[in-house]
């Protein structure tokens, strides 16, 4: 069962829209879908939303939604923080992450994995002491041979990607309301089939 949301990304102006603050975006989308309101917590370094998701006919479960407010090399203190005072368990957590390894608009549901040289997953999984937590990887593109990598996480997405990033922001928070109501593998079920290279919908 997923109790706490977190999505990963810088803050500040200067960092909006990049393709680092994806998982901004994405949880930003998901407290707007539900009216939830974003609160500063400074004990534990983030912005906190409530919500709560289930079906009409069923029980109502708590989720928070969470947005570390450090940089992202640090994304890992708020979030063990936050966790630690609710009780929450590694296996209650998902992250929302860019990923430079899949195209643009692509998304991954993992229930567990390695960082893959992420600083914001590296960060995590060192506070929490565990790999075990699961995490949707949204693609950001790949930058060229000779493009520096930090620059182009930093960067905004181009014009011509608007589409496949409003489509992935969409579908990303499709995704957290699935795994939240019907569990994380119906949601990978659906989510990780979509070949976005390729068109069409999940």
């Amino acid at each position: 069962m997923v109790r706490v949301v977190a999505g990963l990304g810088n803050p500040g102006a200067r960092y909006e829209e990049t393709r680092h603050n994806i998982g901004y975006a994405i949880v930003d989308c998901v407290a707007g879908r539900r009216g939830a309101v974003w609160r500063e917590q400074r004990w534990c370094k983030a912005t906190v939303a409530e919500t709560n998701f289930g079906s009409a006919e069923g029980p109502r479960i708590p989720v928070w939604l969470l947005k570390p407010r450090t940089y992202m090399n640090h994304s890992g203190d708020a979030l063990r923080a936050f966790c630690t005072d609710k009780g929450v368990n590694p296996e209650e957590i998902l992250v929302i992450v860019d990923d430079v390894a899949l195209p643009v608009g692509q998304l991954r549901i993992r229930m567990n994995g390695s960082s893959g040289g992420h600083n914001g997953l590296e960060s995590i999984e060192e506070r929490l002491g565990t790999r075990e937590y699961a995490r949707v990887r949204c693609g950001v593109g790949t930058p060229g041979e000779k493009s520096d990598l930090a620059e182009f996480v930093l960067g905004r997405f181009g014009a011509t990607e608007g589409a496949l990033v409003d489509d992935m922001i969409d579908r990303g928070a499709r995704a957290i309301e699935t795994a939240c109501t019907l569990g994380l593998t119906t949601a990978m079920n659906e989510f990780n089939r979509r070949n976005d290279t390729e068109g069409g919908r999940s």
